[in-house]
């Protein structure tokens, strides 16, 4: 266990015997039995964590150092990501942009499983801005997990993420619990219905009530992320 004094209180960390841990939550520090998290290794993760492995190992010994400045250079242009641990968040330095780049490339069909995207962008500038009028809806009545939005169609793919079905009463979206779902192609309609995308993701369908957290993020050619949005919405009947 960790301990950090302060002017006004204390902050512990870490775990106290083998069943107390202490764990730092957005609106504070919470007190709770330690538990075992579930590690279900279903073909989807074990798949995820090869790639991740995969790029890791290619980020050193494959890149060149050119290179590796290249992605560096690229991953200071990236803005950073909410993190699940109070309200921070984390920097996507060369090495993760890189990683983060081949993933979405394989997601998206733009290279097979194994292919290697090894340049960064030259010049290349993020585009922070949300895609337009991104406005997804979920209805039990028509089994429907629509994908709408502005644009009448996308010329780059789409990556679409979602969560589980979640409470009633969930004010905010959970970073964490985002999972890959699928894509819309490019040049397909942009407000395409994904529900049997979910259904098949994650076994369940969501029931009236009940929300879903959706994003969706649209990749470049060359798999690099050009524009995301996300929301939390609420299933209807």
């Amino acid at each position: 266990m960790k301990l950090k004094m302060g002017v006004i209180g204390n902050e512990a960390s870490g775990k106290l015997g083998a069943s107390v841990v202490f764990v730092p939550q957005a609106y504070g520090q919470i007190v709770r039995e330690r538990v075992i998290p579930a590690n279900p290794k279903t073909a989807f993760q074990t798949a995820q964590r090869g790639q991740f492995a995969q790029y890791s190992q290619a980020w050193s010994a494959t890149l060149t150092e050119a290179q590796r400045n290249g992605w560096a250079a690229y991953g200071d242009k990236l803005p950073e990501k909410a993190s699940r641990w109070k309200d921070k968040t984390f920097a996507r330095r060369g090495q993760l942009a890189f990683i983060e780049a081949n993933i979405n490339s394989v997601s998206a069909g733009l290279i097979a499983p194994g292919g290697l995207v090894a340049i960064a962008p030259a010049g290349y500038t993020v585009v922070e801005s949300e895609i337009g009028s991104f406005a997804p809806t979920a209805d039990v009545s028509s089994t429907s997990l629509t994908m709408s939005a502005s644009a009448d169609s996308v010329m780059t793919p789409v990556l679409v993420y979602a969560t589980a079905p979640l409470s009633a009463g969930r004010s905010k979206l959970p970073q964490s619990a985002l999972r890959l779902i699928g894509k819309i192609e490019g040049g397909d309609p942009f407000n395409t219905n994904v529900w049997a995308l979910y259904v098949a993701r994650f076994g369940v369908a969501p029931t009236a009530g009940q929300k879903v957290g959706v994003k969706v993020a649209q990749i470049s050619e060359a798999g690099y992320l050009v524009v995301e949005s996300e929301k939390l919405i609420t299933v209807v009947a």
